[in-house]
């Protein structure tokens, strides 16, 4: 089990002195791994694995459309005046997966399924002005993904 966390500050000096965040200015991140092997087969020699994996992070930072603006003028206008002083929601995702390892004498084969964003939560990346629709919306980041691997190792 490994448990790591940081708070941290990112910012960047303006022209002029003025101090502003960056986009990646989300002020912590923290991570939760937590693993098990377990010996099986005849003469125990393979390995079952189970793990999982969760991650919480601020969110984001964005420079906010002036939705007025943008309405009267038919294009996404922002507000760079603001730039970086608005976040989208706080990012979450939990991780799951499971291995099994065949052990020969001169090889192994490992096969494994790893399932990133298990919960499926629909992470919000930014924010844009549809000129089309004259609405907001939103751009995720990618739901649940299924990883399966096979593997052979000499």
């Amino acid at each position: 089990m490994l448990a790591t966390g940081s708070l941290f500050e990112s910012k960047y000096n303006m022209p002029g002195g003025k101090e502003r965040n960056t986009r990646f200015n989300s002020k912590y991140i923290a991570n939760l791994v937590a693993g098990k092997e377990f010996k099986v087969g005849k003469n125990s020699q393979n390995i079952l694995g189970l793990n999982i994996r969760g991650i919480l992070r601020g969110g984001y930072r964005t420079i906010p459309i002036d939705f007025e603006a943008s309405l009267d003028q038919n294009t996404e206008i922002r507000n760079y005046d603001l730039a970086y002083e608005c976040k989208v929601p706080d990012y979450f995702r939990v991780d799951i997966g499971i291995n099994y390892r065949m052990n020969k004498p001169k090889w192994s084969w490992i096969v494994s399924l790893d399932i990133q964003n298990v919960s499926n939560r629909l992470n919000i990346w930014e924010e844009y002005y549809s000129y089309e629709m004259k609405e907001m919306y939103q751009v995720y980041m990618v739901g649940l993904v299924p990883v399966l691997n096979y593997r052979i190792e000499f």
